[in-house]
């Protein structure tokens, strides 16, 4: 009969209904997730779409719950539907349909925008090798391509990630296919990555055209400076994070894998010729060695080649002097906080004109100093009415055995008066009974301490003088007894790891090679300083901060009796250390309070330049635990 319906055609009406049931609850699924999918909980109209919901979903059930009162209030219906409209059971129905229909229809637009992404997969041509099996409308089986299919969608300020099956489909097929991608999905893609512990996973990021471009021009700086790695024979550049803005630095923050810090500062001179910039600061992010933290200052606010001293330079907070003009603000140094200073640099580089000067607003400040001065008392004698300028090392030695006694006697005060440094011993007694802060200066510090070709009666006494200056520079934070140490060159047979250790103050003028740089700051990079007089590296520390030394003449030195304070000791006598005396150890720079040390550290040298501080030099104090009890200073490998 030609009406007869054939076994094909009901194999297909069934295959159709059930492909549709499936359809149907695929999208009804689907609406109840895009329904309920909030983008950004901290932005109200991102619950716009859910308050709908609810809105139609309480209309929805009131219909149902009342459908009795609705049909009393709807006016009659025509004959031919007043069998239908008249039923409660209709209204309910219609409720539950209402509903029903608005959360497939939700779910529909999220299966048009799915299946969009295996169209684009489709022009591109990136499918997987196995093909699948599908049924036609017709009941027939066929063989068809299997495209990848997108799990997840993140959306960020300014990018957004996409999470794809990767079907087998290799990563490097992905990359090749790049600029195929950007095409058909209409944005710029900043990388394509197997998400982490997944092969089977392709994360993508992407972001506007425009967002692209401003980022490839990195790529490009990052490329001439030959900083990337390779992948799969493709070039990973450091990605872009983001970029911050405050006063005159900039920030920027640079996803790094596979490129250690080291090698961003080895390439430092080179990222600030590409970036036409600054660098003051280049580290690790906290919490990840992943990403690297550049902060710059435009060339525009370049160092001056001079700055002229004035008085009115000099800090208001106690023992806070300055060192120099920075890039962002003055550097400085609390010898409260870091007692004791270490500067190297060659003949001309400025540097005794920088000891000047902070010999010049310590003796302003009211301490007493002495100062040693082997090479005839040329750069020093112009403060010979402020304080001794000693020539022989039999004279330093009674000065520095005077200030031992004189260390151990204010610990025995201290601990009689129940305070722990000199700040609060001052702070607790009267004007008359304070002490005064002292400085031990020394030009040139391997003239002091050489011993090379000594009788062993002299050896004896440069032992003396090493003995007394490791015992001070231990101990006498707390009692107020700093050392500012100047050389040339800091031979590690000279300054001996025990006293180079606890001169946490580094500062070094320009030096013609890299080892010495590493012996004063911990880095090359005063290597790399310009030859401008006065111009130097500071470090506590961290990463070394560049600065101007102020240029400062006798004519700045004004006549006056600036001492504050007294000496518990007289210089000729002899004073009994008790055996209940505590003895305040420094412990290498690693000081008692290091929160209130960091703190002050962000306010001088160039507010939050260079943050880490501890961390790096605890690290410092670790590697160099082994080496001091060698009394010597070991030079780091690379070298």
């Amino acid at each position: 009969m030609a009406n007869e319906i054939t076994d094909e055609q009901i194999g297909i009406a069934v295959t159709k209904f059930f492909k549709g049931v499936v359809d149907f609850i695929k999208a009804f699924c689907y609406g109840i997730g895009e329904i309920f999918k909030i983008e950004n909980k901290e932005d109200k109209k991102s619950y716009r779409g859910l308050i709908g919901f609810f809105i139609l979903l309480i209309f929805s059930v009131s219909i149902y719950l009342k459908a009795d009162l609705v049909i009393k209030y709807l006016p009659k219906p025509s004959e031919s539907f007043a069998g239908i409209l008249e039923k409660p059971l209709t209204f309910k129905i219609l409720s539950v349909m209402i509903v029903v229909l608005y959360v497939k229809l939700k779910g529909d637009e999220k299966l048009k925008f799915l299946n969009s992404f295996t169209e684009k997969f489709q022009a591109v041509g990136l499918h997987s090798k196995l093909l699948k099996e599908k049924v036609t409308d017709g009941g027939k089986k066929i063989k068809i391509k299997d495209y990848p299919k997108l799990l997840k969608r993140f959306e960020g300020d300014k990018s957004t990630t996409y999470i794809f099956t990767s079907n087998g489909i290799p990563l490097n097929q992905w990359k090749k296919k790049i600029s195929e991608l950007e095409s058909a999905f209409g944005f710029g893609i900043l990388k394509i990555e197997n998400k982490k512990g997944s092969s089977k996973v392709i994360r993508m990021i992407t972001v506007p055209y425009e967002e692209k471009e401003k980022r490839r021009k990195f790529d490009k700086k990052f490329e001439k400076l030959g900083l990337y790695t390779k992948l799969d024979g493709f070039k990973e550049y450091p990605e872009l994070l983001d970029t911050e803005k405050e006063e005159k630095k900039i920030l920027y923050k640079f996803k790094s894998d596979g490129i250690p810090l080291k090698e961003w500062k080895e390439n430092k001179a080179k990222l600030e010729t590409q970036f036409d910039t600054n660098v003051l600061s280049l580290k690790y992010a906290k919490n990840s060695k992943q990403i690297i933290e550049m902060v710059t200052v435009p060339t525009k606010y370049n160092i001056k080649t001079e700055y002229r001293w004035e008085d009115k330079f000099i800090p208001n907070k106690d023992f806070e002097v300055v060192l120099g003009e920075g890039l962002l603000k003055k550097a400085t140094l609390n010898f409260n906080k870091t007692p004791h200073m270490l500067i190297g640099g060659l003949t001309g580089s400025g540097k005794s004109v920088l000891v000047r000067s902070i010999i010049w607003q310590v003796i302003k400040k009211g301490a007493k100093v002495y100062l040693v001065d082997f090479k005839g008392g040329i750069e020093l004698e112009s403060f010979e009415d402020f304080g001794e300028v000693v020539f022989e090392r039999k004279r330093a030695v009674q000065i520095l055995d005077g200030l031992v006694k004189e260390h151990h006697a204010r610990i025995d005060i201290f601990k009689s008066k129940g305070v722990k440094n000199i700040i609060q011993y001052n702070e607790k007694v009267s004007k008359e009974e304070r002490i005064k802060r002292v400085f031990v200066v020394v030009d040139e510090v391997a003239e002091l301490l050489d011993n090379t070709g000594a009788t062993k009666q002299e050896k004896e006494l440069f032992e003396e003088i090493e003995s007394k200056m490791n015992t001070l520079a231990r101990l006498s934070r707390a009692s107020g007894i700093n050392m500012i140490l100047a050389t040339q060159r800091p031979d590690a047979k000279v300054i001996k790891g025990q006293i180079k250790n606890n001169l946490g103050a580094r500062i070094s003028g320009r030096m013609t090679d890299k080892e010495p740089s590493i012996m004063i700051l911990g880095s090359p990079e005063a290597k790399d300083l310009p030859k401008i007089e006065g111009r130097f590296l500071y470090s506590i520390g961290a990463e070394p901060i560049e600065f101007q030394g102020y240029y400062f003449k006798d004519e700045d030195i004004k006549k006056g009796n600036y001492e504050k304070g007294k000496m518990i000791v007289a210089e000729d006598e002899k004073v009994e250390i008790k055996d209940n005396v505590e003895i305040l150890e420094d412990d290498e720079v690693n000081y008692e309070d290091k929160e209130e040390i960091e703190e002050e550290y962000e306010e001088s040298v160039i507010e939050d330049e260079l943050p880490g501080y501890w961390e790096e030099v605890d690290d410092d104090l670790e590697e160099d635990e082994e080496k001091k009890n060698e009394g010597t200073w070991v030079v780091e490998e690379e070298i």
